[in-house]
């Protein structure tokens, strides 16, 4: 049988030599909104295994920014590398803090239960565009990438009276959602498998060459409230096991 008063003294001096803060202290994260799927359960899992509490509040990118920027509480932020840039410029983030979680790349969806084309190849991906009635791609990143896309596809010109350009992710999903024909939507693969299944369905990557890949990085504000769990968070989200449950999300390794 263990000693009660030596238990008891080792309890004590851990006590002493951690802060009680660092046990069960509040994180907030600012995310982008395609970092929802990936993200979803993580924070469970980590708050199971640390005492933590996080809360990630999830939306596009220049929304966050903007409430960062007129002192939105926060601790850790994540965004896309490129976006990373537009929220450095709010002095609220710690740059040398930076870490990649990993890189989304650029997919085809379809209705859920919709006939689902060839997208394997670029000429098969150029051949479903031409016989889709409706395209729908975001005027973010992906969105920007896909147009490029259509323009080396030689396409741009004769799609462009079915194209449809929502500001963000859910008017894609809406559009693809309502659909009645052969509607499809072009978003960042972790935002489409966010969804489940459930009303949407993964036609595939873009093919080869065509393809671009986002890296996605996370870092600590400036004014962290909890530094120390802060931190805890963004090394569980950058260590191999994490990597790895992303990686089954959309969120994939740099080769």
């Amino acid at each position: 049988m263990k000693n009660p008063l030596r238990l008891l003294l080792a309890a004590g001096l851990l006590a002493v030599l951690v802060p009680p803060s660092i046990w069960a202290a509040d994180v907030r994260v600012l995310a982008i909104n395609p970092m929802r799927g990936p993200l979803s359960s993580l924070a469970n899992s980590f708050g199971r295994d640390t005492g933590h509490r996080v809360e990630i509040l999830f939306g596009t990118p220049n929304d966050l920014i903007k409430r960062l920027a007129g002192g939105e509480a926060a601790d850790v932020v994540l965004f896309t590398r490129t976006e990373f840039a537009g929220v450095m410029k709010t002095g609220k983030v710690v740059d040398s803090s930076r870490v990649e979680v990993g890189r989304v790349g650029v997919a085809v969806m379809a209705r859920a239960g919709a006939a689902t084309p060839d997208v394997s190849t670029a000429d098969a991906l150029k051949k479903a565009l031409l016989d889709a009635d409706s395209i729908a791609f975001n005027q973010r990143a992906s969105g920007t990438i896909f147009a490029g896309v259509l323009e080396r596809l030689g396409i741009a010109a004769e799609v462009k009276g079915k194209t449809k350009r929502p500001e963000a992710d859910a008017g894609v999903f809406e559009n693809v959602r309502t659909g009645k024909g052969k509607d499809l939507g072009i978003l960042s693969v972790a935002a489409i498998m966010g969804d489940g299944g459930k009303t949407v369905r993964l036609v595939g990557p873009l093919p080869g060459k065509l393809q671009t890949y986002e890296p996605y990085v996370v870092g600590l504000t400036t004014g962290a409230r909890s530094p120390e769990a802060a931190k805890a968070f963004i090394a569980f989200l950058t260590s191999p096991q994490t990597k790895a449950i992303l990686a089954k999300r959309g969120v994939e390794q740099a080769r």
